[in-house]
């Protein structure tokens, strides 16, 4: 993988409305033909979620969606505002109506991580 070029970023207020939006815009950002834009979509809806969710960011605060590329792989990162715990990859119950974000992401992307900075949490995914 080569250096990785940032297209856009975009900050958004942690509520549930900003998930469509923040869908739009790496749809705007790698068009509607890329090859790996069902993945891209499906594993920033889960990441986007889990900021709104999970962290400070759904607590008043904001997540910026940040698209890069090198030209063969789209990294995508949310960055929220912090919380106690890190996003982890679980098995849910069949039955459980939620638990399955990390789970896709791991299953969709080719690389994913996530990263603890002071008050901010970095999650992100590369797709080819």
């Amino acid at each position: 993988m080569g250096a990785l070029t940032v297209l856009a970023t975009l900050t958004l207020p942690g509520t549930a409305r900003s998930l469509e939006y923040a869908r739009r815009f790496v749809e705007d950002m790698l068009g509607s033909e890329h090859p790996a834009l069902d993945s891209a979509l499906i594993c920033t809806n889960e990441i986007a979620t889990n900021a709104v969710r999970h962290t400070r960011s759904g607590e008043g605060g904001h997540f910026t969606v940040i698209v890069a590329e090198d030209g063969s792989t789209v990294q995508i990162t949310v960055v929220d505002d912090g919380t106690q715990g890190l996003p982890i990859v679980k098995l849910a119950d069949p039955l459980d109506e939620t638990g399955r974000g990390m789970f896709l992401v791991e299953m969709l992307s080719d690389e994913w991580n996530v990263e603890s900075e002071g008050n901010a949490t970095r999650v992100w995914f590369r797709v080819s």
